[in-house]
């Protein structure tokens, strides 16, 4: 049995590419924020309150670092200290579209988290409403239900903040 996994049209390549492109230069990209872009414009009033909201989760959850990342990869908010932030974002959404799709083809519903387990800890990672995933690199391998349950507990609070961003 194949399986065909939906490509990303011509269209919607040149926009994610004039979007990225206009990011990598230091210039906003014209485009009104939306889920699939490669850069989003934030106020700095709502870019200072998603970093204590995140900043909050972090403390409490006891996570080394935790990133709230578009559909396509463009890290939003950063919180602790890791090296290779964009390359962590860029594998962390490959990594939970990857596991999301294979939970569905498996007929397990669908994915909305995913936790990979390390030797010295593991990733959590999450779908926001609005195509916005977030990413939690912990370093103690009890601590993924703690995660979790603060995760959930603010999730509701950081969606109204991405649907304030996608409004802007």
């Amino acid at each position: 049995m194949s399986s065909t996994f939906p490509m990303t049209s011509s269209k919607s390549s040149d926009r994610l590419t004039a979007a990225f492109s206009s990011s990598l230069a230091g210039q906003p990209s014209s485009e009104k924020n939306t889920p699939s872009s490669g850069y989003w414009k934030l106020s700095s009033d709502l870019r200072n309150r998603m970093r204590r909201l995140v900043d909050t989760i972090r403390e409490e959850s006891k996570a080394k670092c935790i990133m709230v990342i578009t559909d396509s990869g463009s890290p939003l908010v950063t919180s602790g200290e890791i090296d290779g932030v964009d390359g962590i974002a860029a594998l962390g959404v490959g990594a939970y579209h990857a596991m999301s799709r294979l939970i569905s083809l498996c007929g397990l519903g669908v994915g909305r988290s995913v936790y990979h387990q390390g030797e010295l800890g593991g990733v959590l990672m999450a779908a926001l409403s609005e195509g916005v995933i977030v990413v939690l690199v912990l370093e103690n391998v009890l601590s993924p239900g703690l995660a979790r349950f603060v995760l959930q507990r603010e999730a509701q609070s950081l969606d109204n903040m991405i649907s304030e961003a996608l409004c802007q």
